[in-house]
C-alpha cells in the first residue's frame, strides 16, 4: 500500500524516514520528523543537509534532525587511512575522528553507527571509541549550527 501524501500530523508517535522510500524529499521534509540517510561523500552530503535544512526551516513542526548511517570497520592501526566499504568505511580512530568532526560541520545532526562489517569484536571497537573519539562529541552539543540542546530521554 502506497504512503499517503496527506499524512495526518495529529500522531503522537514520531517518524524518521531511512533513504528516500521512492519518495521526493520535500514529500519527506513535509511528512517525517527527521530523515536518516546513507553515507554518499561529503560534497554530497553537504548538500543534502543544505536541501533538508532550508525545507524545514520554519515549517513549524520544530526541529527536524538529519541522521547518517555509517557501515564501520575500525582498523587496528589507529592511524590506517578511509578506505570505502558498502554503506561507510574501514578507518582508524583517527581519521575517524577526523570525519566524524567534518560530518559534525556539515549539519549532521545523529551518527548511527553499523558494525556490520567489523572484522575486530565489536565490544573492543566500541571500548576504543569510547575512549577516543567520543571524548571529543559531548552530549547536547551541535557544532554545526552553533546549537545546544538538552538530551531527553524518552520512552522507558
Amino acid at each position: 500500500m502506497p504512503f499517503s501524501s496527506t499524512v495526518s500530523r495529529t500522531w503522537s508517535r514520531r517518524s524518521v524516514l531511512t533513504g528516500r522510500g521512492r519518495q521526493d524529499v520535500r514529500w519527506i521534509a513535509d511528512n517525517t520528523d527527521g530523515w536518516l540517510y546513507y553515507t554518499p561523500p561529503l560534497q554530497q552530503q553537504a548538500e543534502n543537509i543544505e536541501r533538508w535544512q532550508e525545507m524545514t526551516r520554519g515549517d513549524g513542526d520544530g526541529f527536524k534532525p538529519y541522521a547518517q548511517a555509517t557501515y564501520l570497520d575500525l582498523a587496528e592501526d589507529p592511524l590506517a587511512l578511509p578506505r570505502r566499504i558498502h554503506q561507510g568505511f574501514s578507518v582508524g580512530r583517527v581519521s575517524f575522528l577526523a570525519m566524524m568532526r567534518a560530518w559534525q560541520d556539515i549539519g549532521i545532526d545523529q551518527l548511527m553507527i553499523n558494525f556490520k562489517h567489523s572484522r575486530r569484536p565489536v565490544a573492543e571497537v566500541i571500548d576504543e571509541l569510547a575512549e577516543h573519539v567520543l571524548p571529543h562529541f559531548p552530549p547536547g552539543r551541535s557544532g554545526a549550527r552553533g546549537e545546544h540542546r538538552p538530551v531527553e530521554r524518552t520512552g522507558p
